[in-house]
């Protein structure tokens, strides 16, 4: 049995949720999967505040289908939680951990790698009234 991560929607957490849906091809699934799994090396050491989460559908479509995720509470997204040192971006993170230039080495790979994106992104508000604990 696969071990499952619950997302945690404690009331007032977060207020608002950003998903995004990115279709690509099998032959290009790596360089789609590079940034995903970098970002999530670089979030455990800075131990990252925020939240996402990155999901792949396993049925009902093009099986190389991914949505992810965040959290916020403001739309101002410089506002949102990261603990990254002041005045250091996500890029020079990036850099400083993987090499010169794979921030945009990874993720010009992976917008190649994406053969349908940015129209099915949307924005939807979290209602735990409505919900059951995930």
């Amino acid at each position: 049995m696969n071990e499952s991560k619950h997302i945690n929607l404690k009331q007032g957490a977060v207020r608002a949720w950003r998903h995004i849906h990115y279709a690509g091809t099998e032959a290009k699934n790596g360089d789609f999967m590079t940034p995903q799994r970098r970002l999530a090396q670089l979030f455990s050491d800075i131990e990252f505040t925020g939240n996402r989460a990155v999901f792949k559908l396993v049925s009902g479509g093009n099986n190389q289908t991914f949505m992810i995720m965040s959290g916020f509470n403001n739309h101002d997204r410089s506002n949102n939680s990261s603990n990254l040192p002041d005045g250091k971006s996500w890029e020079d993170a990036y850099n400083e951990k993987f090499g010169e230039n794979a921030w945009s080495e990874d993720w010009s790979a992976q917008n190649e790698a994406i053969e349908t994106w940015g129209s099915n992104v949307s924005k939807m508000q979290f209602r735990p009234e409505l919900s059951t604990k995930l």
